[in-house]
């Protein structure tokens, strides 16, 4: 099996944060699970979690949505994926802290283990996102985006095309910047200037 693992080095990032579990069906729906559950202790054994479950077309603007949350915590910048020696390090420090309690961080020997995590984490590749991995309005407005530089107002020319795909939305042209700026956080297109952006 080929699985990758991904870890996020952020000590603001609660494993609580609700992300999406999504499984396409061969009838073109998708099932959509979101909620609290998680592999902690508490998770597992005590807590209570709460989950919805939500089936929607692939053609619903929720599904798009939905999809652009996932991507946003995805391709977040902190993110990175550890190898064999990071792990490997982290489980040694967390066997030191767990054992000694709140005492070992005050230990030079626990903070240079830290010190050197901290420093691996910022060598160590970053997932980087594809054209692929986009999905409903993410997908629709990257690949309108023009080759050379752009202006927002560009992108409004397709306004009508937008409305076809997404019927119920009454307010294309926000969608348009919110998407925008979502594809500049992934890293997919830069801005240069006010209302002036690039394709990367």
């Amino acid at each position: 099996m080929d699985l990758t693992l991904n870890y996020f080095a952020s000590a603001t990032l609660q494993p609580m944060i609700p992300l999406p579990i999504i499984q396409k069906s061969i009838l073109l729906r998708f099932i959509i699970s979101i909620g609290s559950s998680n592999l902690t202790a508490g998770g597992l054994k005590n807590n209570v979690e709460v989950n919805a479950i939500i089936e929607a077309s692939r053609s619903e603007e929720l599904v798009s949505d939905v999809y652009g949350i996932y991507n946003r915590f995805k391709f977040q910048k902190n993110r990175f994926e550890p190898d064999l020696r990071y792990i490997e390090n982290y489980e040694e420090t967390y066997d030191i802290i767990r054992k000694k309690n709140i005492e070992a961080l005050k230990e030079k020997t626990t903070k240079n283990k830290i010190k050197e995590l901290k420093e691996r984490e910022k060598i160590l590749p970053k997932p980087k996102p594809t054209k692929a991995e986009l999905f409903g309005w993410q997908k629709l407005v990257y690949e309108r985006l023009p080759e050379s530089i752009f202006q927002t107002r560009d992108m409004y020319s397709y306004e009508k095309e937008f409305q076809q795909f997404y019927p119920e939305n009454k307010h294309i042209t926000d969608k348009v910047r919110q998407i925008l700026q979502q594809l500049r956080d992934l890293g997919l297109l830069k801005y240069i200037s006010k209302n002036k952006w690039f394709k990367i």
